[in-house]
C-alpha cells in the first residue's frame, strides 16, 4: 500500500467560530477516536457502535405511556430520551468531516475506510434512517455538503482522497464529486494556465492537488481507467465525465503542469503532476498487456 509522510490536520476545524456550537457532532467523533488512534480493533469499535444503536432504540420504547405524553407536549421526544434515529443521521457527516483531516493514505484514513467496510457489512436494523432510508449509497451527499465548507488546499486534497479510496473499493460512489470534474478547460473554475497569472493564486494548485487523488494511486487510478475505458467521450456516455476522451485530457494537463516553467514555485504540485503522469502511463500499460 502506497504511504506518504504527511501531517494530519485537526479533527476538530470549523469554518466559524460558532458552528461549534451548531452541530453536535462532537461526542460522536470522540466515539471514532477510539479506533483511529489504534487502542482497538476496527472490529471492535464497530461492534460497539452497534450494539450502542440498538441499546438506544431498545431504551426509548421503555418510555411510559404519561411520560410520552408529556414529552410530546412540552417538547420534542429526542430532547428527553436518545433517539437512534438522530445519532446515526450524523454518521455520514461526522465521517465526512474526519476524512479532511487524514493526509492520503495516512493510517487515520485507511483505519476510517476500514470502518465504513465493516459498518457497512454489519446487519441492519429496522429503522427508518432518513435522509439515508434503504439507500447507503446515498451517504455521498454528506460529502458533497463537506465539499462545500472547505476551501484549505490539504483539507479539499485529503476528502478527494478519501472520495477516491471509498469509491474504487466499491463503498460509497463518491465519482460525482470527485475534483477531477473541475479540471477541464471549460470549467469555470479552472483557469487558463497557459494565458492568466497565477502568481499568488492558490486555487489552481489546491484543485489539482485534489484532482490528483483519483489518479496518483495505483489502484484509484484503476478505477478511473476503467471508467473511461466505457466509452470514448463524454457525448456518448452515461458515466458523465468519464471518458477516454477526458482521461486523455487530464492526462495532457499533468504533464503540462509537470513540464511548465510557469510553475517553478509550485515544487510539490508539479511533483505530484509527475507522479500522476507517469501512473497513467503504468495503467495504460498494465491494460493494454491484458
Amino acid at each position: 500500500m502506497p504511504t506518504i509522510n504527511m501531517i494530519a490536520l485537526s479533527l476538530y476545524s470549523y469554518r466559524d467560530p460558532d458552528d461549534s456550537d451548531k452541530y453536535d457532532t462532537k461526542p460522536l467523533t470522540l466515539r471514532y477516536l477510539y479506533f483511529l488512534d489504534n487502542s482497538i480493533a476496527t472490529s471492535i469499535a464497530e461492534h460497539r457502535f452497534a450494539e450502542w444503536i440498538k441499546r438506544l432504540e431498545e431504551y426509548k420504547y421503555k418510555i411510559t405511556p404519561d411520560e410520552r405524553a408529556r414529552v410530546w407536549k412540552d417538547t420534542d421526544m429526542c430532547h428527553f430520551a436518545p433517539d437512534p434515529r438522530r445519532d446515526i443521521r450524523v454518521v455520514p457527516g461526522s465521517l465526512a468531516h474526519l476524512f479532511t483531516a487524514y493526509p492520503p493514505y495516512y493510517d487515520g484514513q485507511s483505519r476510517m475506510v476500514e470502518f465504513v467496510k465493516v459498518l457497512k457489512e454489519l446487519p441492519r436494523h429496522e429503522m427508518v434512517l432518513w435522509p439515508i432510508d434503504a439507500s447507503w449509497e446515498s451517504i455521498y451527499t454528506y460529502f458533497k455538503d463537506e465539499l462545500s465548507m472547505w476551501s484549505a488546499r490539504y483539507r479539499l486534497r485529503n476528502l478527494n482522497s478519501a472520495m477516491a479510496s471509498l469509491t474504487s473499493s466499491n463503498l460509497i460512489d463518491c465519482s460525482g464529486l470527485s475534483a477531477l470534474r473541475q479540471l477541464r478547460s471549460d470549467s469555470p473554475e479552472y483557469p487558463d494556465l497557459e494565458e492568466e497569472p497565477i502568481e499568488g493564486s492558490y486555487e489552481p494548485e489546491i484543485l489539482i492537488l485534489s484532482a490528483a487523488q483519483w489518479v496518483v494511486w495505483p489502484d484509484e487510478c484503476r478505477w478511473v481507467y476503467r471508467q473511461c475505458k466505457q466509452a470514448e467521450s463524454e457525448s456518448v456516455t452515461e458515466l458523465g465525465m468519464w471518458s477516454m476522451e477526458r482521461w486523455k485530457d487530464w492526462k495532457k494537463e499533468f504533464e503540462f503542469v509537470m513540464l511548465g516553467h510557469r510553475f517553478a514555485q509550485w515544487i510539490k504540485v508539479r511533483d505530484v503532476a509527475e507522479r500522476v503522469y507517469r501512473q497513467k502511463l503504468m495503467i495504460e500499460e498494465e491494460y493494454e498487456h491484458k
